[in-house]
C-alpha cells in the first residue's frame, strides 16, 4: 500500500463534497469543464470530463495528480 500524496489526502477529504456542491450549483459543470479543457488543449482533464457521471466519480482519484500536473504545466507554460 502506498502513502497518499497531499493531493490524494485533500481529495479524499474534500473532493466528494466539492463535486456534489459543484454539481448542485451548476449541473452542466462537466460539459462546461470539457469545453474549457478542450479549448485550452488539456487532454487529460478533458478525458476525465468526457466520462459519464458514474465513471467520472469512480476515476477522478486515479487521475487527480495527472490533471493537477497538466494544469500546473499549462500555467507554467503560459507564464513563459
Amino acid at each position: 500500500m502506498s502513502i497518499p500524496t497531499n493531493n490524494e489526502s485533500w481529495l479524499i477529504s474534500q473532493g466528494d463534497r466539492i463535486i456534489r456542491l459543484a454539481y448542485d450549483v451548476y449541473r452542466e459543470f462537466k460539459q462546461a469543464g470539457l469545453a474549457a479543457f478542450q479549448a485550452l488543449g488539456l487532454p487529460c482533464a478533458a478525458a476525465l470530463f468526457e466520462l459519464q457521471d458514474g465513471l467520472f466519480e469512480d476515476r477522478y482519484l486515479g487521475v487527480f495528480d495527472d490533471v493537477c500536473n497538466e494544469l500546473a504545466n499549462a500555467q507554467h507554460s503560459d507564464a513563459d
